[in-house]
Protein backbone atom coordinates (compact mmCIF):
# COMPACT_ATOMS: atom_id res chain seq x y z
CA UNK A 1 0.00 0.00 0.00
CA UNK A 2 1.24 3.11 -0.67
CA UNK A 3 0.57 6.57 0.33
CA UNK A 4 1.39 9.90 -1.36
CA UNK A 5 2.32 12.76 1.37
CA UNK A 6 0.18 16.16 1.34
CA UNK A 7 1.79 19.01 -0.69
CA UNK A 8 2.90 20.82 3.08
CA UNK A 9 5.18 17.72 3.56
CA UNK A 10 8.71 18.90 1.90
CA UNK A 11 8.36 22.09 3.67
CA UNK A 12 7.61 20.47 6.97
CA UNK A 13 10.70 17.61 6.32
CA UNK A 14 13.13 20.45 5.59
CA UNK A 15 12.49 22.57 8.95
CA UNK A 16 14.67 19.99 10.45
CA UNK A 17 18.81 20.91 11.11
CA UNK A 18 21.64 20.05 9.23
CA UNK A 19 23.41 17.62 11.56
CA UNK A 20 20.43 15.44 12.57
CA UNK A 21 21.08 11.76 13.43
CA UNK A 22 18.26 9.51 13.57
CA UNK A 23 14.69 11.03 12.95
CA UNK A 24 11.68 9.41 14.18
CA UNK A 25 8.24 10.55 12.79
CA UNK A 26 5.10 9.91 14.57
CA UNK A 27 1.59 10.53 14.64
CA UNK A 28 -0.01 11.13 18.63
CA UNK A 29 -3.03 12.45 20.03
CA UNK A 30 -5.14 9.88 18.26
CA UNK A 31 -3.59 11.01 14.57
CA UNK A 32 -4.40 14.72 15.30
CA UNK A 33 -0.67 15.39 15.17
CA UNK A 34 2.15 15.23 13.38
CA UNK A 35 5.79 14.86 15.90
CA UNK A 36 9.25 14.67 14.61
CA UNK A 37 12.09 13.76 17.12
CA UNK A 38 15.89 13.69 16.62
CA UNK A 39 18.52 14.43 17.94
CA UNK A 40 22.65 14.02 17.18
CA UNK A 41 24.99 11.54 17.46
CA UNK A 42 26.45 12.46 21.14
CA UNK A 43 23.10 12.77 22.43
CA UNK A 44 24.01 16.36 23.66
CA UNK A 45 21.03 18.21 21.23
CA UNK A 46 17.10 17.23 21.10
CA UNK A 47 15.19 18.67 18.15
CA UNK A 48 11.22 18.41 17.24
CA UNK A 49 8.80 19.43 15.30
CA UNK A 50 5.01 18.73 15.99
CA UNK A 51 1.72 19.57 13.69
CA UNK A 52 -1.35 18.69 12.14
CA UNK A 53 -1.31 15.44 10.94
CA UNK A 54 -2.26 16.54 7.41
CA UNK A 55 1.25 17.77 6.74
CA UNK A 56 2.43 14.42 5.49
CA UNK A 57 -0.18 12.18 5.69
CA UNK A 58 0.79 8.81 5.89
CA UNK A 59 -0.26 4.97 7.05
CA UNK A 60 0.65 3.36 10.15
CA UNK A 61 1.87 5.34 13.54
CA UNK A 62 5.55 5.85 12.97
CA UNK A 63 8.87 5.09 11.08
CA UNK A 64 12.18 6.25 11.31
CA UNK A 65 14.85 7.20 9.28
CA UNK A 66 18.58 6.37 10.51
CA UNK A 67 20.18 9.84 9.20
CA UNK A 68 18.21 12.62 8.48
CA UNK A 69 21.33 14.57 6.68
CA UNK A 70 21.06 11.59 3.87
CA UNK A 71 17.68 11.67 3.40
CA UNK A 72 17.75 15.76 3.23
CA UNK A 73 20.03 15.21 0.01
CA UNK A 74 18.26 12.86 -1.48
CA UNK A 75 15.09 15.41 -1.70
CA UNK A 76 17.48 18.05 -2.21
CA UNK A 77 19.04 16.34 -5.46
CA UNK A 78 15.66 15.42 -6.60
CA UNK A 79 14.30 19.27 -6.71
CA UNK A 80 13.76 21.58 -9.83
CA UNK A 81 13.93 24.39 -9.42
CA UNK A 82 10.56 26.97 -10.21
CA UNK A 83 9.11 29.97 -8.38
CA UNK A 84 5.60 27.97 -7.65
CA UNK A 85 7.36 25.64 -6.13
CA UNK A 86 6.16 23.33 -8.60
CA UNK A 87 9.04 21.41 -8.66
CA UNK A 88 9.07 20.05 -5.53
CA UNK A 89 9.54 16.22 -5.20
CA UNK A 90 6.60 13.70 -4.19
CA UNK A 91 7.29 11.83 -1.12
CA UNK A 92 5.03 8.25 -0.68
CA UNK A 93 5.44 5.82 1.88
CA UNK A 94 5.90 2.15 1.02
CA UNK A 95 4.36 0.06 4.00
CA UNK A 96 4.82 -3.88 5.01
CA UNK A 97 1.38 -6.12 5.48
CA UNK A 98 0.79 -4.36 9.42
CA UNK A 99 0.52 -1.29 6.93
CA UNK A 100 3.70 0.02 8.61
CA UNK A 101 6.03 2.28 6.29
CA UNK A 102 9.24 0.24 5.00
CA UNK A 103 10.33 2.56 2.63
CA UNK A 104 9.87 6.40 1.37
CA UNK A 105 10.02 7.11 -1.67
CA UNK A 106 11.32 10.88 -3.49
CA UNK A 107 9.43 10.89 -7.11
CA UNK A 108 10.13 13.66 -9.75
CA UNK A 109 7.98 13.63 -12.35
CA UNK A 110 9.69 16.34 -14.12
CA UNK A 111 13.00 14.31 -14.34
CA UNK A 112 11.28 11.40 -14.68
CA UNK A 113 13.11 10.06 -11.79
CA UNK A 114 12.71 8.40 -8.07
CA UNK A 115 14.76 6.97 -5.67
CA UNK A 116 14.47 4.81 -2.60
CA UNK A 117 15.58 5.08 0.85
CA UNK A 118 14.88 1.94 3.14
CA UNK A 119 13.56 2.90 6.59
CA UNK A 120 14.74 2.30 10.03
CA UNK A 121 13.29 0.25 12.67
CA UNK A 122 11.57 3.11 15.14
CA UNK A 123 12.93 0.81 18.31
CA UNK A 124 16.37 0.12 16.88
CA UNK A 125 16.70 3.97 17.14
CA UNK A 126 18.40 6.29 20.39
CA UNK A 127 15.79 7.53 22.24
CA UNK A 128 17.17 11.18 24.29
CA UNK A 129 17.13 11.24 27.79
CA UNK A 130 13.75 14.19 27.00
CA UNK A 131 12.19 11.78 25.02
CA UNK A 132 8.65 10.21 26.30
CA UNK A 133 8.33 7.42 24.56
CA UNK A 134 5.11 6.12 25.78
CA UNK A 135 3.52 9.67 24.08
CA UNK A 136 6.23 10.02 21.06
CA UNK A 137 6.99 13.56 22.68
CA UNK A 138 9.50 15.45 24.65
CA UNK A 139 9.16 16.23 28.42
CA UNK A 140 8.72 19.67 28.80
CA UNK A 141 11.14 22.20 30.40
CA UNK A 142 9.19 24.16 32.88
CA UNK A 143 9.91 27.78 33.84
CA UNK A 144 10.22 28.17 37.64
CA UNK A 145 12.52 30.35 40.26
CA UNK A 146 15.55 28.17 38.92
CA UNK A 147 14.76 29.01 35.10
CA UNK A 148 15.10 32.45 33.50
CA UNK A 149 13.40 33.20 30.27
CA UNK A 150 13.73 35.57 27.84
CA UNK A 151 13.67 35.66 23.55
CA UNK A 152 15.44 36.78 20.55
CA UNK A 153 14.76 37.70 17.35
CA UNK A 154 16.37 36.06 13.94
CA UNK A 155 18.07 39.52 13.74
CA UNK A 156 19.98 39.21 16.81
CA UNK A 157 20.39 34.97 16.62
CA UNK A 158 22.01 35.70 13.20
CA UNK A 159 24.39 38.77 15.24
CA UNK A 160 25.21 36.30 17.82
CA UNK A 161 26.25 33.42 14.76
CA UNK A 162 27.95 36.47 13.23
CA UNK A 163 30.02 37.32 16.76
CA UNK A 164 30.85 33.74 16.96
CA UNK A 165 32.84 33.53 13.34
CA UNK A 166 34.48 36.87 14.05
CA UNK A 167 36.31 36.02 17.23
CA UNK A 168 36.59 32.31 16.57
CA UNK A 169 34.41 30.83 19.92
CA UNK A 170 34.03 27.64 20.62
CA UNK A 171 32.17 27.97 23.97
CA UNK A 172 29.27 30.05 25.17
CA UNK A 173 28.20 31.00 28.55
CA UNK A 174 24.92 31.93 29.59
CA UNK A 175 24.91 34.20 33.28
CA UNK A 176 21.70 35.06 34.78
CA UNK A 177 22.01 37.59 37.55
CA UNK A 178 19.33 40.12 38.66
CA UNK A 179 16.74 40.35 35.71
CA UNK A 180 19.73 39.99 33.07
CA UNK A 181 20.89 37.10 30.91
CA UNK A 182 24.50 37.89 29.69
CA UNK A 183 25.96 35.96 26.67
CA UNK A 184 29.57 35.70 26.62
CA UNK A 185 31.34 33.95 23.55
CA UNK A 186 35.00 33.00 24.52
CA UNK A 187 38.14 31.43 22.20
CA UNK A 188 40.46 30.14 24.07
CA UNK A 189 43.06 30.19 21.62
CA UNK A 190 43.24 33.91 21.44
CA UNK A 191 41.71 34.97 24.49
CA UNK A 192 39.20 36.95 22.89
CA UNK A 193 35.56 37.32 24.10
CA UNK A 194 32.42 38.98 23.00
CA UNK A 195 29.58 39.48 25.73
CA UNK A 196 25.81 41.18 25.32
CA UNK A 197 23.07 41.40 27.64
CA UNK A 198 19.39 40.81 27.37
CA UNK A 199 16.59 41.08 29.85
CA UNK A 200 14.89 38.37 31.48
CA UNK A 201 11.27 37.79 31.44
CA UNK A 202 11.35 35.14 34.15
CA UNK A 203 14.02 36.07 36.63
CA UNK A 204 15.40 33.13 38.90
CA UNK A 205 15.93 33.59 42.82
CA UNK A 206 19.83 33.23 43.06
CA UNK A 207 22.50 33.95 39.82
CA UNK A 208 23.61 31.17 37.55
CA UNK A 209 25.72 30.64 34.62
CA UNK A 210 25.93 28.06 32.52
CA UNK A 211 27.51 27.24 29.18
CA UNK A 212 27.16 25.73 25.84
CA UNK A 213 29.38 24.23 23.16
CA UNK A 214 29.59 27.04 20.05
CA UNK A 215 28.50 24.03 17.28
CA UNK A 216 24.81 23.20 19.66
CA UNK A 217 24.23 26.94 19.12
CA UNK A 218 24.59 26.33 15.10
CA UNK A 219 21.87 24.20 14.89
CA UNK A 220 19.56 26.58 15.80
CA UNK A 221 17.27 27.59 11.97
CA UNK A 222 17.11 30.97 11.51
CA UNK A 223 14.05 32.42 13.43
CA UNK A 224 12.79 34.22 16.45
CA UNK A 225 12.76 32.09 19.53
CA UNK A 226 11.47 32.26 22.62
CA UNK A 227 14.75 30.71 25.52
CA UNK A 228 14.25 28.96 28.66
CA UNK A 229 17.36 28.31 30.61
CA UNK A 230 17.55 25.82 33.73
CA UNK A 231 20.41 25.68 35.93
CA UNK A 232 20.36 22.31 36.04
CA UNK A 233 21.65 21.89 32.84
CA UNK A 234 19.40 22.67 29.86
CA UNK A 235 18.74 25.15 26.87
CA UNK A 236 14.85 24.85 25.69
CA UNK A 237 14.74 26.72 22.25
CA UNK A 238 11.28 27.30 21.03
CA UNK A 239 10.80 29.12 17.88
CA UNK A 240 8.16 32.06 17.85
CA UNK A 241 5.51 31.09 15.10
CA UNK A 242 2.37 31.99 14.19
CA UNK A 243 1.59 29.06 11.85
CA UNK A 244 0.41 25.30 12.99
CA UNK A 245 4.12 24.18 13.65
CA UNK A 246 5.96 23.98 16.75
CA UNK A 247 9.22 23.61 16.42
CA UNK A 248 11.69 23.07 19.95
CA UNK A 249 15.88 22.55 20.32
CA UNK A 250 16.82 21.15 23.45
CA UNK A 251 20.38 22.03 24.21
CA UNK A 252 22.26 20.50 27.07
CA UNK A 253 25.28 21.99 28.89
CA UNK A 254 28.68 21.34 29.46
CA UNK A 255 29.86 19.76 32.45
Amino acid sequence: MTLTSSKHCPHFLQLAHSGAGGVIIAKTDEEKKLFVTSNTSDQSVFYTVSTDVAKFNFSGKKFAILSYDNFRRYFNSCQVSRKDNSGLPVLKTVNDDEDEPVTVKIEQTLLNAKLSHTLAMTDCMIKPSLYDEANDSFFAIDVNNESAKFALSSEQINYLQKMIGTIGATNIKFKVDNGICTITLYNPKTSDVFSQSYAVTCDPAEQFEVSIAVSSFGLLPTASYNITIDKEGILHFAQDRTDDISVNLYIMTLA
